[in-house]
């Protein structure tokens, strides 16, 4: 996160970089109490370390990655 911080800001923006990390670090603990909520629920001792179990979507305004149901609807 850091390199991506200086690589953006190379004059340095500490504040910003400060609160990247903390987001980074909040969802990387959300991530690892999905998965282990996750594999309870469904009665796995042990996972694998398959790093594409869960996706984390924030919503903003900004357009891109959709999800959609079985129906297609989005």
């Amino acid at each position: 996160m850091e390199r991506f911080t200086n690589m953006m800001w190379p004059q340095g923006n500490p504040r910003v970089s400060e609160a990247i990390h903390s987001y980074a670090k909040q969802i990387v603990e959300l991530d690892q109490l999905l998965r282990r909520m996750i594999l309870e629920s469904m009665v796995v001792e042990r996972a694998n370390t398959d790093m594409n179990l869960v996706t984390i979507l924030s919503k903003n305004q900004v357009q891109g990655l959709e999800i959609t149901t079985k129906d297609g609807q989005a």
